[in-house]
């Protein structure tokens, strides 16, 4: 998924508004829901090359991104203390704490599982446990030559 970086202007923080989408999670002003203002730059995931409209984006109303300023697709009352990537997919009723981060690696989903041991060759305890419980190695598919 691309991503597209954009100059904060009114027309953006009124859209912001119009959504319901939160940058601020604390009321101290009722009248202040953002904590962006003009001339920030927020990132915004962009499908198949062209920008839509807010409610394109997947981003639903009531939702809150407290300090980034990437919006990814974000469901209604969830709240993201986090700074994930554009590409990031968040349901709705989810409370996603500060600090946490992604990996940039994609587990491969057509497998039994998306536990690493289905790609990874060095993980001593997967490979121990083989070794102890089975008396094998076990079998591993490269994930790069498994998806060609």
């Amino acid at each position: 998924m691309e991503k597209i970086t954009l100059k904060c202007n009114k027309n953006i923080l009124n859209l912001l508004k119009q959504y319901n989408i939160y940058t601020k999670t604390y009321i101290e002003n009722p009248r202040r829901f953002s904590r962006l203002k003009t001339k920030d730059f927020i990132t915004i995931p962009l499908e198949n090359n062209q920008l839509e409209s807010a409610a394109g984006l997947g981003i639903e109303e009531y939702c809150a991104f407290k300090f980034s300023n990437i919006l990814h697709e974000m469901g209604s009352f969830s709240f993201s203390g986090s700074f994930l990537p554009h590409y990031a997919k968040v349901g709705r009723y989810c409370s996603i704490a500060d600090g946490v981060s992604m990996f940039n690696f994609q587990h491969p989903t057509d497998r039994i599982s998306t536990a690493s041991f289905t790609y990874e060759t060095n993980h001593s305890f997967i490979n121990d446990t083989c070794q102890n419980h089975i008396n094998k190695t076990f079998p591993i598919v490269n994930h790069i030559q498994a998806h060609q």
